[in-house]
């Protein structure tokens, strides 16, 4: 590990995001292809919340290893945050791709479907996926307790639409 990953990675930890992006930065420019610079640089700019840019940052990390499961789990939260809802599902989708036991992945892929109906849609089938995608979450981690209360809510809904 180099040291500046060391040190970035430390303030990180203490919550010090925008002083992290500098030593980020700075081995993004000795090496360019620094997959867990571009990642943990993006996870720092999720918590300041700039979003569009940290989504920048894990399609940096994507393009360098378009397997890393945890710089598409993070870009997906990011486009959650920003409300790109349809965005949100494609990349929790890939994540549940390269790990289809991931809950977390399989919860928030409902929660995504769940708030693009609430937000306006009409459209019951994403009522449908996200109850799916909640009972998928629940088969991997039984005690999500989003994943039950959501799946219970979105279940309940369907219902009152037929």
């Amino acid at each position: 590990m180099e040291l500046a990953e060391t040190k970035d990675a430390a303030l990180s930890k203490v919550g010090k995001y925008a002083e992290s992006l500098t030593y980020f930065d700075t081995a993004i420019a000795l090496n360019p292809d620094h997959e867990n610079a571009w990642y943990n640089k993006g996870l720092s700019l999720n918590k300041l919340g700039k979003y569009e840019l940290a989504i920048e940052s894990f399609d940096e990390a994507i393009r360098i290893n378009p397997v890393n499961a945890d710089a598409w789990y993070s870009k997906a939260n990011a486009y959650n945050k920003l409300k790109q809802y349809d965005d949100a599902v494609s990349a929790y989708e890939k994540v549940i791709e390269f790990n289809p036991e991931n809950a977390n992945a399989w919860n928030n892929k409902g929660n995504a479907l769940y708030n693009k109906y609430i937000s306006g849609s009409d459209d019951i089938s994403l009522l449908v996926k996200a109850n799916e995608a909640y009972k998928k979450a629940l088969w991997e981690d039984p005690y999500n307790s989003n994943a039950a209360k959501f799946a219970s809510i979105t279940r309940k809904l369907i219902a009152d639409k037929k």
